[in-house]
């Protein structure tokens, strides 16, 4: 039977998660699989603007989906967000993928939404080159953030409602081909580089499309949403410049945020889109961040990003006073007595939800779920103790609200403890909550945050682990310009770093993987909207006469210390950047069952290398292949940069950032690699999340 697209119906549910469980690349995983009930009640709370399934006969192949909110983003009145975009490995040569697309911009456009936005992993290059293809562009410099992600736009739609008016009815006719992946008469590039220009001082993007045998010029102006010129182009070369009829322009905010002290503690609120923050001083980000509610629930702020919202704040003692004026939803937020107290004021009866993140990063956690054991002392990290639900928000792990969830700091003090009903945990350090106000409109919700311990690196260690030490008669290390780090390092013949050297290729989220050992600048690890990367780099490279490696810019050295004793090197990474942070990224040649191991405040720990998780800490062994370790930890004497490590296991490998705040010292920040043999000490176990 031909293949066929139509709109999600209920009875769909349980195939569509069947086809999701069942492949690996699915575009939004979770462990252990999600429940046809969770897939449908995902789409229904996401704001739903259409959900399209492709089908051949009765079986459910394909899937695309528009909607308001993913969790991470919600996007403005004009927008559209694109996700579960998803063929079946069988059908992805067939007319799927364009009949599921070119139906979801045609509804874009009937619904009266200007662009479509979605998020891609650089690394697949299919999906990637898929999208440029029908004219998804950049605005920026394509990094993929924590999620491993790049955002791109589709200002299609817009340009299509623009030029309507002033085409004739031949021409209108052939407009229908703008919504077809045979729009772009212009190829896009398949780079991550942006697309944005600027003009007349506002950030523009130029689209070339075909109508018909003629061609369709169109210059939009991004961030206000409307087309500033278009020209027709006919077949004989003649040009018309359009009429256009533009939706109003949207706004820019440039307003600053709003803050407030009570002793140490400061609370911060974004006058964007509300969302809350609380810090400290002796912590690096912020340590609870909560968003601002919606009702219905796809009107809550995103944890990553939101659309802008008009507000009313005034300092308070301790505090501001919120008011949101489209919804006359208010929030009165304070810190005093070591808490931050949300009151609230809307509907008597309101249904409202939020997203909570605590930001501690080498912690532990206690919680106790509605179903399952109870997790104590649990470490902190995605995928670890608790499967990461960011892709699809309601199969998160319900909070029995009899209990506090509590986070502990990397010492083990009492940092963070907040209670509620109908909470649930997408991830370890973040929170779906959901609550309703009383008769009279209130409701109050409470986070105890206590100023954590100084974090000093280092304090908490492996305690007496011992290692017998590797015996070598040999070692190779090699750095080369063209992998723009190191290329290749062995000891005894055996590979301690996995590369591609001399080839490219795609590791995990980062498609220009290069070398084994390597240095870049990246934003602050805390950053809502992108938080840590995935050491993404095109820098060409040069060796100073030094033998360390310079990048052409001259922003970025990276540099390898002599060494007088086998497999134990010093690697120094720094840059003249005045904030982000400046990373030494490794990629060990681990093997099957090879384990990882972190400090604990019982002891030592250790978890598979295999399977998708990540956990930042002070230092870790990795056992390679063939019984060798790598110890990787910071030098003292940097505590102001905040040192610490992260580890992410990926189904390409595991990838180590070790990450240190930049432009804080003239000297360079140190870290130490050794190759060491297996630890003497016992460790505890700790399987990855089911």
């Amino acid at each position: 039977m031909p293949i066929s697209v139509r709109p999600f119906e209920q009875v769909d549910a349980e195939a569509i998660a069947r086809l999701f469980n069942a492949h690996k690349d699915s575009p939004n995983p979770v462990e252990g699989g999600i429940t046809g009930d969770q897939l449908a009640l995902e789409i229904r709370e996401r704001g739903v603007e259409s959900f399209l399934v492709a089908v051949d006969g009765e079986q459910v192949i394909g899937t695309f989906g528009v909607f308001r909110s993913n969790g991470r983003r919600s996007v403005a009145e004009h927008e559209g967000f694109a996700d579960m975009f998803f063929v079946a490995p069988g059908y992805r040569r067939s007319v799927a993928s364009g009949l599921l697309f070119t139906e979801a911009v045609e509804g874009l456009f009937r619904s009266g939404r200007r662009v479509l936005r979605l998020t891609v992993n650089p690394a697949n290059s299919t999906a990637f080159r898929l999208y440029r293809r029908v004219g998804c562009m950049s605005l920026g410099y394509g990094s993929p953030g924590e999620d491993g992600n790049v955002q791109l736009y589709n200002y299609i739609p817009l340009i299509m409602r623009a030029v309507v008016g002033d085409l004739s009815d031949a021409d209108r006719e052939q407009l229908g081909e703008l919504r077809s992946f045979g729009s772009i008469s212009e190829r896009l590039d398949d780079h991550l580089a942006s697309d944005a220009f600027l003009h007349d001082g506002r950030l523009a993007l130029q689209y070339h499309l075909a109508l018909g045998g003629m061609k369709l010029n169109a210059l939009v102006d991004a961030h206000a949403a409307v087309v500033v010129e278009a020209t027709l182009i006919g077949p004989d070369g003649s040009v018309r410049r359009l009429e256009l009829d533009n939706p109003p322009a949207i706004p820019e905010p440039d307003v600053p945020a709003m803050v407030a002290r009570c002793g140490d503690l400061t609370l911060t609120v974004d006058p964007v889109d509300g969302t809350v923050d609380v810090g400290h001083p002796d912590h690096y980000g912020p340590l609870v961040s909560v968003t601002w509610p919606g009702r219905p629930g796809f009107r809550a702020a995103g944890w990553r990003e939101s659309d802008s919202r008009a507000f009313r704040m005034e300092r308070i003692s301790s505090g501001v006073r919120i008011t949101e004026l489209e919804t006359s939803i208010s929030c009165t937020a304070r810190v005093e007595d070591d808490a931050l107290i949300q009151d609230f004021v809307a509907e008597p009866n309101s249904e409202l939800r939020m997203f909570e993140s605590v930001g501690l990063r080498t912690g532990w956690f206690d919680a106790v779920p509605v179903r399952g054991p109870s997790l104590t002392c649990a470490p902190v990290g995605a995928g670890l103790a608790v499967r990461d639900c960011t892709e699809v928000v309601a199969a998160s792990v319900e909070l029995d609200p009899s209990f506090p969830a509590t986070w502990y700091g990397e010492q083990g003090e009492k940092v963070v403890e907040t209670t509620g009903r109908r909470t649930s945990m997408i991830h370890s350090t973040l929170l779906d909550r959901r609550f309703t106000t009383d008769e009279s409109g209130a409701a109050r919700i409470v986070t105890v945050v206590h100023p954590p311990a100084r974090s000093r690196p280092g304090a908490l260690t492996f305690g007496g682990l011992v290692a017998d030490p590797v015996v070598s008669t040999k070692e190779s290390l090699r750095i080369r310009e063209s992998a723009a780090g190191v290329a290749d390092w062995r000891i005894n013949g055996r590979r301690l770093v996995r590369t591609p050297f001399p080839r490219i290729r795609g590791f995990a989220c980062n498609p220009y993987w290069r070398a084994g050992v390597w240095a870049t600048h990246e934003p602050e690890r805390h950053r809502r909207e992108h938080g840590m990367g995935w050491g993404l780099s095109r820098q060409t490279w040069s060796t100073t006469q030094t033998g360390s490696l310079i990048s052409d810019d001259r922003r970025n050295l990276f540099t390898i210390n002599d060494s007088l004793v086998v497999g134990r090197h010093e690697f120094s990474v720094t840059s003249v950047e005045t904030d982000g942070e400046d990373v030494l990224w490794l990629t060990p040649m681990t093997g099957p069952g090879t384990r990882v191991v972190f400090p604990g405040l019982r002891g030592p720990w250790s978890t598979p290398s295999s399977g998708v998780w990540q956990r930042w800490t002070p230092s870790t062994l990795i056992e390679l292949d063939q019984g060798i370790w790598l110890s990787i930890a910071p030098a003292p004497g940097h505590e102001e940069l905040v040192p610490e490590i992260l580890v992410r296991s990926t189904p390409s490998g595991l990838l180590v950032g070790c990450t240190s705040r930049a432009g804080l010292e003239e000297d360079p920040m140190v870290w130490r690699v050794r190759a060491t043999g297996a630890p003497l000490t016992r460790m505890t176990r700790v399987g990855t999340a089911a």
